[in-house]
């Protein structure tokens, strides 16, 4: 893996989408791990579609979506933050945001 991401705000969806668009476009290995208040991003129709698209690429922490996300089935895989230990480790490099 290329690069992982990691997302803690909401307010980091502003960033998210055009991050995420600029690494499809160059073909990065990406991975998205959604925690705390960052899981509401995927209230963003735009991070959604591409979340969605490469589902297989993205976690959101199990407790924080049931905490601060929207009710019913979360968009992406859910996992914990054992997860983002395993993501971390394989990643060439990190951005948290």
């Amino acid at each position: 893996m290329d690069l992982l991401i990691t997302v803690t705000k909401a307010q980091s969806a502003q960033i998210v989408a055009p991050l995420l668009q600029a690494c499809v476009r160059r073909g990065c290995d990406w991975h998205v791990f959604l925690t705390h208040h960052g899981v509401q991003v995927l209230q963003q129709n735009e991070i959604i579609e591409i979340m969605s698209e490469y589902r297989e690429r993205v976690v959101a922490c199990h407790d924080s979506w049931h905490r601060f996300g929207e009710e019913g089935e979360c968009p992406v895989t859910v996992g914990s933050q054992t997860n983002h230990s395993e993501m971390a480790a394989r990643a060439g490099r990190l951005v948290s945001l």
